[in-house]
């Protein structure tokens, strides 16, 4: 990926994942997430959003059910909001603007529990927000907490459907990549 061999990335990357998946016992645990977005990254600057999208609601269930085991919690939330930052450019690329700030927004949530204010992963998560806020999210503020986290914390992974203006303004958003 570092060398911008993005197809050669995710050709071994995918290997990873079928050695992990032979390998264990059980299906959905933590290397096998990380695994899953960085092959959703390599996906989403291959500009095939449908897969990655698809790559990282899976990384993301995986977290999800491995949220419940509070000895992995913290490490484990850590890359649930780097999926959820994933999750919001996939969604922000397609035009779905809310479901993009939803993300961001719950990502941030999560970097503020163990970073400073001050932390270049908050900034980011920040500047992510008032990006999309800038291409058009028409948030409704009055929606309760249950209604705004429904659409990602659940991980309806529906999938967007592609909005051409985003895609060539984007220039500014990539994926979280996450070595093993």
């Amino acid at each position: 990926m570092a060398l911008s061999e993005t197809e050669c990335a995710l050709t071994t990357f995918m290997d990873i994942i079928d050695i992990l998946q032979k390998k264990s016992a059980t299906y959905g645990f933590a290397p096998e997430a990380l695994m899953l977005t960085n092959i959703g990254v390599a996906l989403f600057e291959m500009s095939r959003d449908v897969d990655a999208f698809d790559s990282f609601c899976r990384a993301f269930q995986i977290q999800k059910n491995l949220l419940k085991d509070e000895r992995c919690a913290p490490a484990v939330e850590q890359d649930l909001a780097k999926t959820l930052s994933n999750l919001g450019f996939v969604y922000a690329r397609q035009g779905q603007y809310n479901d993009a700030l939803d993300a961001f927004k719950e990502n941030l949530s999560i970097l503020q529990k163990y970073f400073p204010v001050d932390h270049p992963s908050i900034c980011t998560a920040e500047e992510n927000i008032a990006h999309v806020r800038a291409y058009g999210a028409v948030y409704v503020e009055k929606a309760t907490t249950t209604q705004r986290q429904s659409n990602v914390l659940a991980c309806k992974c529906v999938r967007p459907e592609p909005e051409e203006s985003f895609a060539r303004q984007e220039s500014t958003l990539s994926a979280c990549f996450q070595m093993q």
